[in-house]
């Protein structure tokens, strides 16, 4: 293993080559037990993932379960085959647990699996340290603001009512801005935070000489130091009140790591020393800096379909002057650079962004940057774009949809299936899935589904049924989605055929035949599946909705019981509530009936079904028979979703029986006359 890591940050694996950090690093475990929601934070660059990653989770290792995730999708998947879910929270649990079912973990909010992974994992009591790295991804795609609103709502809650989960949130200091007025609801100050700084000079050093010793060799005198004191620089803004962080001199790591892992290759194994003189430290900075910064510019450039040489041409001319300092540019007055580029750019740790009073900008991440990024610039330092193959075009695409930029991930995947091979038929199956899930996004039903079939069909020719099940269940739901039940079951029927273990399409198989108005199969269903796993919570949803429709109703409140014992979050969808409400009134519980109805009512929106529960749980308990007919004119008036006629059928002559037994009552209780 090479003892240098070069751009990316360190890993789990790399532990015996992290060095430089050991104050921090006992600051921050220090804080993992000391309150409920830790932050660390600091500038883009400066180590906050090799932090988490190399250091808390060994320090963690024998203390806690430690569970390390991030925002950052690393798969494309048929978003309409999943239950309606927070993208984030998905995000999240599927990086704590690599290797679930998306379809599983859709169901779940944060607070849930926390609650869930204690209950059945052994860990009960033991201290769980939730780690969120790269927090700053809620702020990366701005079209969903409720999405982030929601999230953030969910890991207040577990911090609250979850006493042995602290969280650990790792965030760019230039998103701060955004974060603060999340702060308080997040209770920061109690769990305490770490600033995260470049390296001082003793551990850079450090930083160096570890790695090397440990691979038995070292450096010859002065080099190391050398190397080090060429690189430190400070992160202010020359001439500009503007910091954007920590101002005072420093080594940056990640370019540490880029240099040294240069010399390491430079490095001949048989050789005991590192092989380069301390007066070509510059010389040989500069080369590494030089080919990472090319490199970065290149990758923002095939993502964005321009040649790189025209990309680093205008950063030459944007980003810094011609006495070769660095300056900060603002997005709307950057020509030729649009703020996407600059958010990869930023994500690959060239640039950095600063705001002040509300206005972002960019600028190299610090000085040492400018004289070769300027350089950069000269025709000399151009190469030729190489081509770019289909799975590039892919991950590009991902990249791009998960930045929340769906124009260039369109044009990615259509990329990616112009240039894929005829044989390559996974990657052609993932730029048509991709497709399918960006049409989605603009409510493009028909064309998400011809999408996703497309994919069907080349995964069917790779014998993948999983993928094909998967898929086949997408285009289930988005037929019932638009009303078209029928087809809905049919293709959810073949995806379940495909895939009988898949509990979730089995599960969508059954709302689909109750939507058509097939409770019975689709109770039975819903039973089959609950007798594969008693507590899943969609199934009991489904089916103690249908037992309370049905008059079933201590079947239904057994049902919604156990459903707000395994699974909180969903048993307080206002639908749930309503069919739990109307349960409770036929059991004779009115006054938790009423509750739960008020409830549901104040978040129905324009929700049929609850209005005509609600309309059914008033006269079950000899409420207002005004209140009751009104809540049935509101349902059918209602459309998301509107009741079939037959329900209000039903409903009426509840109501209508209702009024009869109460006028029955009035009648019966008069006094005698004569």
């Amino acid at each position: 293993m090479d003892p240098f890591i070069g751009r990316r940050a360190f890993g789990a694996g790399d532990r015996t080559n992290f060095f430089g950090r050991s104050t921090e690093l006992k600051k921050l475990a220090g804080l993992c037990f000391s309150g409920s929601i830790v932050l660390v934070q600091g500038d883009v660059g400066v180590g906050k993932s090799s932090l988490i990653q190399a250091g808390l989770t060994e320090a963690l290792a024998r203390r806690a379960d430690a569970l390390l995730g991030s925002l950052v999708d690393v798969c494309p998947f048929p978003e309409a085959a999943l239950p309606d879910h927070n993208p984030l929270t998905l995000a999240l649990l599927a990086s704590w647990s690599r290797g679930s079912s998306a379809t599983d973990l859709s169901a779940l909010s944060v607070t849930d699996f926390l609650r869930f992974r204690s209950a059945t994992h052994g860990w009960a009591g033991v201290p769980v340290v939730a780690i969120i790295d790269q927090l700053e991804e809620i702020f990366a795609d701005t079209r969903q603001p409720l999405h982030r609103d929601e999230f953030l709502d969910d890991i207040a809650t577990a911090a609250r009512t979850l006493p042995n989960v602290t969280f650990v949130l790792s965030l760019r200091s230039e998103y701060m801005t955004e974060f603060r007025p999340y702060s308080s609801k997040l209770a920061i100050e109690k769990g305490g935070s770490l600033t995260l700084r470049p390296l001082g000079r003793l551990a850079a050093l450090e930083a160096l000489h570890g790695p090397v010793t440990v691979a038995g060799l070292s450096f010859p005198a002065g080099v190391a130091e050398a190397i080090v004191d060429d690189l430190i620089s400070t992160r202010a803004v020359p001439g500009s009140a503007i910091t954007g962080g920590a101002d005072e001199p420093g080594v940056d790591p990640t370019q540490l790591q880029i240099v040294c892992a240069r010399l390491w290759q430079l490095t001949r194994r048989d050789d005991r020393v590192i092989n380069v003189a301390a007066t070509r430290a510059h010389a040989q900075n500069d080369a590494a800096l030089s080919e990472f910064c090319a490199e970065v510019v290149d990758e923002v450039a095939a993502e964005h379909n321009v040649a790189g040489s025209e990309l680093r041409a205008i950063l030459a001319a944007r980003l810094v002057t011609i006495q070769k300092q660095r300056i900060p540019v603002r997005p709307d007055r950057a020509a030729g650079v649009s703020p996407s580029m600059l958010r990869g750019l930023e994500r690959r740790h060239l640039i950095r962004r600063l705001t002040e009073a509300g206005v972002h900008s960019y600028i190299l991440v610090n000085e040492r940057l400018a004289s070769v990024v300027f350089d950069l610039g000269k025709p000399a330092a151009t190469a030729a774009p190489s081509d770019v193959d289909a799975a590039t075009h892919v991950r590009a695409a991902l990249a791009m949809q998960s930045a929340g930029q769906a124009e260039l991930a369109e044009n990615h995947a259509r990329q990616a299936l112009r240039v894929a091979a005829a044989s390559d038929l996974r990657v052609r199956s993932d730029a048509y899935l991709l497709l399918g899930n960006l049409a989605l996004e603009d409510a493009g039903f028909a064309q998400a589904q011809a999408y996703y079939r497309q994919a069907a069909e080349l995964s069917d020719q790779l014998r993948d049924q999983a993928a094909v099940a998967k898929l086949l269940g997408a285009i289930g739901r988005l037929h019932a989605r638009q009303g078209r039940f029928q087809a809905a079951i049919e293709d959810l029927h073949s995806a379940v055929t495909r895939l009988p273990s898949d509990l979730i399409l089995q599960t969508e198989l059954a709302k689909a035949l109750r939507s058509a108005g097939q409770s019975q199969a689709a109770a039975a269903v819903f039973g089959a599946v609950l007798a594969i796993k008693p507590d899943f919570a969609e199934a009991l949803a489904g089916r103690g909705e249908i037992q309370a429709d049905r008059g079933n109703a201590f079947a239904a409140v057994d049902d919604l019981r156990l459903l707000r014992r395994v699974q909180p979050s969903m048993s307080m969808r206002p639908e749930l509530r309503s069919a739990y409400a109307l349960a409770l009134a036929r059991s004779g519980m009115a006054e938790s009936a009423i509750e739960e109805a008020d409830a549901a009512l104040a978040s129905a929106d324009d929700n049929g079904l609850i209005f005509l529960r609600v309309a059914r749980v008033v006269a079950s308990v000899g409420g207002s028979p005004e209140r009751a007919d009104a809540l049935l004119r509101r349902a059918a008036k209602a459309l998301s979703p509107a009741p079939t006629p037959e329900q209000l059928r039903d409903a009426r002559r509840v109501i209508a029986r209702t009024k009869a037994q109460e006028a029955d009552t009035r009648e019966t209780s008069l006094p005698a006359v004569g």
